[in-house]
C-alpha cells in the first residue's frame, strides 16, 4: 500500500489529536504545532482535487528522473529535502522508489526545516505512515542546521545516489522550463 493512499487519514488522526490553527503560506521558525497542522491542511491535504500537491510533486519527480535519464548506480538512495515541511516530498520519493523496486532499506530520507514544529509534525507523519503502510522507510529530520551537519558527518553516503530538493522550488519547476 502506498503512502499516497494513507497520508490523508494520517493527517486526520494527527489533527484530531493535536488540533489545528490557521496559518499563512510562509512558516516562521517559531510556528506552533497547531499552525503547522493548519498549514498542512491548507497547502498539502485540502484542495478541490484530491492529492493535488502529492500528484504535482510526483509528476515533477518523474519528469526530472526522465529528463536526467536517472538510473541508480548503487541501488541506494539518499533524499535530502531542504525545507521539508510536513514531509510530503519524502512520501513521494518513497512511493516512487518502491514502485521502481528500490528496497526500503536502501532508501534514506533526511529532512531539514527551520521550523521545529514542522519537523515535529513530519516525525508524527513518519511514525503514523510506517504503521499504516506495508512499507517503511528511514527518515530523519532536524530544525537545527548544525545538529543536522553533525549527524551527516557521522554517516557514509559514498555509495548512495543523492536526490536534493529545495522546498518551494518544486512548486515552480513544473511550469517553468
Amino acid at each position: 500500500m502506498s503512502i499516497r493512499d494513507q497520508y490523508i487519514q494520517a493527517f486526520k488522526a494527527i489533527r484530531k489529536r493535536y488540533g489545528e490553527k490557521a496559518s499563512g503560506w510562509e512558516i516562521d521558525p517559531d510556528v506552533s504545532l497547531k499552525q503547522a497542522i493548519g498549514y498542512t491542511r491548507k497547502h498539502v491535504v485540502k484542495h478541490s482535487q484530491k492529492h493535488f500537491r502529492y500528484d504535482y510533486y510526483s509528476c515533477v519527480l518523474r519528469m526530472a528522473m526522465r529528463d536526467l535519464s536517472y538510473n541508480s548506480v548503487y541501488g541506494k538512495i539518499l533524499c535530502m529535502d531542504i525545507g521539508c515541511g510536513p514531509g510530503l516530498f519524502s512520501w513521494v520519493v518513497q512511493d516512487y522508489m518502491s514502485s521502481n523496486r528500490v528496497k526500503s532499506e536502501n532508501l534514506k530520507m533526511i529532512g531539514y526545516d527551520h521550523a521545529k514544529n514542522m519537523i515535529r509534525l513530519s516525525k508524527k507523519f513518519h511514525v503514523s505512515l510506517c504503521k499504516r503502510c506495508a512499507t517503511s522507510y528511514t527518515w530523519h529530520g532536524d530544525f537545527k542546521f548544525n545538529r543536522l551537519k553533525q549527524n551527516l558527518k557521522g554517516s557514509d553516503f559514498s555509495n548512495h545516489d543523492v536526490i536534493i530538493t529545495l522546498g518551494h522550488v518544486l512548486i515552480q519547476i513544473n511550469d517553468n522550463t
